[in-house]
């Protein structure tokens, strides 16, 4: 099922002209959705800056089925390369915060899916990150008789999780 077609509510804009310019940005979209783009990007000067940047990811999740686009952006990152890994997480933070914001803000997904996505996301990025730097060490000859196919295993690291992330 499309995002469009699943959509229940629209955010009112804040920025008449912030919301504008995003609508002009969409204009081949269905109404009710640029609707939401509209309102998120009036609304949200962050959302609006993620609207106008990544325009054509966008444009690309909105016909996938609404369940898939989060896998989806979660299974790019487990084919990144260690030099690589800041760039494209930073990349999947900013299309997980806006399709889950418009997802959120469309009436799309319920507070507990939201939730969820971005719950999900933060564990992923954690554990990379730290599988990343644990990599580092273990290069540096920090980490004495461990391995470079030992990232995941090979420290004692804790990383402790509160609120949302810790309930998950």
């Amino acid at each position: 099922m499309s995002f469009a077609s699943q959509i229940t509510r629209s955010p009112r804009p804040f920025d008449a002209e912030r919301a504008v310019e995003i609508g002009a940005a969409y204009p081949d979209l269905p109404a009710p959705l640029r609707e939401v783009l509209a309102g998120a990007g009036g609304s949200s000067p962050y959302l609006h800056g993620l609207l106008v940047r990544e325009r054509d990811w966008l444009r690309s999740t909105l016909d996938m089925p609404t369940d898939e686009v989060l896998p989806s952006i979660y299974k790019s990152l487990s084919v990144v390369a260690p030099n690589q890994l800041k760039t494209d997480l930073r990349e999947a933070k900013r299309r997980v915060a806006l399709y889950t914001a418009i997802a959120d803000l469309g009436g799309v997904w319920s507070l507990e899916k939201v939730t969820h996505g971005l719950t999900e996301f933060a564990d992923l990025a954690t554990s990379l990150a730290a599988q990343s730097l644990v990599g580092v060490q273990i290069e540096r000859g920090k980490l004495p008789g461990q391995g470079e196919d030992q990232h995941a295993d090979c420290a004692g690291m804790v990383i402790l999780a509160m609120g949302k992330m810790g309930a998950h």
